[in-house]
């Protein structure tokens, strides 16, 4: 088969093919009422004219999201829901970075309350160890 032959569908199948990363942000993203809202905003590009406003968003929500989960576990003395590797502990920037290519890869999730999203991601990523009685 001549690669020509394909052509036309590959280009069809790349304008079709959703791209969270890439896709222009808008200000109706910012009500984040999805995963795959808070993962566009995480990953949208520099030369986007809200990256800055995206990016802070990002994690600043990320964080919020993080320390709710810290007082929660600190106040009902529960079971972590994950755990970060303390060497090297990774950067804000790894974790969300991580978490909008993990949206990519898991439609399920897209779907999901954005705080539920993350909190997945973070368990399915650094699992607490389990110990051994």
């Amino acid at each position: 088969m001549k690669f020509s032959r394909w052509l036309p569908v590959l280009a069809l199948a790349a304008a079709i093919m959703p791209d969270l990363a890439s896709a222009a942000v808008t200000e109706q993203d910012f009500y984040v009422k999805t995963t795959a809202d808070l993962a566009k905003l995480c990953g949208t590009d520099p030369s986007d004219p809200l990256y800055s406003a995206a990016i802070h968003f990002c994690h600043g929500f990320g964080s919020g999201a993080y320390q709710t989960e810290q007082l929660h576990r600190a106040g009902s003395r529960a079971k972590p829901l994950f755990c970060l590797p303390s060497d090297p502990q990774p950067t804000r920037n790894e974790v969300l970075a991580g978490f909008t290519k993990w949206v990519g890869t898991k439609p399920g999730v897209a779907a999901l309350v954005p705080a539920e999203g993350l909190l997945e991601y973070m368990m399915e990523t650094y699992p607490c160890p389990t110990k051994k009685r």
